[in-house]
């Protein structure tokens, strides 16, 4: 993962469920990283990379993760559109964080009275091969990886291309919560290492960045060749 600001690199091995870094430049200035990608954002680039390293069964994991925190992610934005404090809705989603049926049934009714429509899922097929690989130990073939993946994609664009048109504000307030407790982790650090701890918040480009301006067109097959494109620059 590369900060196009600051020119820092955080490596898929060191992604952590939180998002918050320490970091140790090679001229010793020590800093806080703070990445701005939401966490589905981050599970469909680690099935990405996953993929690219030969790793299908993991790679249909993660974009099954992927979806289902974009689940989360989808009910908290238009639900901060109603809701005053994003705590409560945090709270309230504590009672659903570890059941995947009853988060999709939430996510579908979320979705018929805010878009007045039935959301289109993903099919039974689908369904079918991530409850294999998650459940019976199925090791799929690189194909069908690869088209979980696009199918994911195809289901979450057209979702973020509306959220960015018409609950834009609350797509912000969903960032800033995220930095507000990163700025909790920078205290922290600071109190450890020292005052001289710097800031720095990763705009990082993800596949499934809400700032991509390619995503009306993303292709899973063209991103797989453009990480490992950058991989082989970086040295990776």
């Amino acid at each position: 993962m590369l900060d196009s600001k600051s020119e820092i690199i955080i490596s898929s091995d060191l992604l952590n469920d939180e998002g918050h870094y320490f970091h140790v430049c090679k001229n010793g200035h020590k800093s806080v990283i703070i990445s701005q990608a939401m966490k589905f954002e981050d599970l469909f680039d680690n099935g990405a990379n996953a993929i690219i390293d030969g790793y299908y069964r993991e790679g249909v994991i993660s974009f099954a993760a992927s979806l289902e925190r974009f689940y989360e992610y989808f009910i908290k934005v238009v639900m901060a559109s109603k809701v005053d404090d994003l705590k409560i809705i945090e709270s309230s989603w504590s009672y659903v964080q570890s059941l995947s049926e009853r988060q999709l049934g939430a996510f579908i009714f979320t979705y018929a009275a805010f878009f007045n429509s039935k959301p289109e899922i993903l099919s039974r097929s689908l369904f079918n091969l991530r409850n294999k690989v998650a459940h019976n130990g199925y090791i799929p073939k690189r194909n069908e990886a690869v088209n979980y993946g696009q199918r994911v994609i195809d289901f979450i664009v057209p979702i973020i291309l509306r959220l960015n048109a018409e609950y834009k504000n609350q797509v912000l307030e969903m960032i800033d919560f995220k930095l507000i407790s990163g700025n909790k982790y920078f205290k922290e650090q600071k109190k450890i290492h020292g005052d001289d701890v710097g800031y720095l918040i990763s705009r990082s480009k993800t596949i499934l960045s809400l700032a991509n301006d390619d995503l009306k067109t993303l292709n899973l097959n063209d991103e797989l060749d453009k990480i490992l494109k950058r991989r082989e620059k970086l040295g990776f």
